[in-house]
């Protein structure tokens, strides 16, 4: 008896394999297309915030002065302009004693309603009076700082590399008191 052994024959194969081939091609160009697509849209979304942070976003601390509020507790009194393209929703404020020692407590002024804080081109200035956090005593705030925070569609984006001071960055004068 003889044994025979038989395999598929060439053509077949040959079928077999290119049909493997443009299965895993047209699998790879699906999620190539996909991925790519993906990466642009990231792309141009953070493109989109670095560029209104960048650009459009111009906050202004003219002033910044200790005033003796109520009941012993002090405020600083602050006068803000935003001379950007867009509008400012709120801002972090920060109190420094000296380089290392930032009052823990961070303020944040925030517009009323659906109205941003500061709106747009400076067409209004505002002076809002802040409370001192516990943590930071009216005679030690050397240094104020202000980081806007707007709105890109419907994404807040904190700005900070767009932040403004007012006071002595070398830590060593106090702000002084409102006349």
């Amino acid at each position: 008896m003889k044994l025979s052994k038989k395999g598929i024959s060439p053509l077949i194969a040959t079928v077999l394999i290119i049909g493997f081939t443009v299965a895993l091609a047209a699998i790879i160009m699906t999620w190539g297309t996909s991925f790519s697509k993906s990466m642009q849209k990231t792309t141009e979304s953070t493109t989109e915030e670095q560029l209104a942070c960048a650009q459009d976003v111009n906050v202004d601390l003219s002033s910044a002065c200790v005033v003796d509020g109520t009941a012993g507790s002090t405020q600083i009194k602050l006068t803000i302009k935003n001379d950007g393209a867009k509008a400012i929703e709120r801002l972090s404020v920060r109190f420094y004693k000296d380089a290392d020692n930032v009052a823990s407590d961070t303020t944040t002024l925030v517009g009323v309603g659906v109205n941003p804080f500061l709106s747009s081109y400076g067409l209004d200035t505002k002076t809002v009076v802040v409370p001192i956090p516990l943590a930071a005593a009216a005679e030690t705030v050397t240094l104020v700082e202000l980081i806007p925070v707007i709105k890109v569609g419907e994404k807040e984006l904190t700005c900070a590399a767009t932040k403004d001071y007012f006071g002595d960055q070398s830590y060593e004068e106090a702000l002084v008191a409102c006349a």
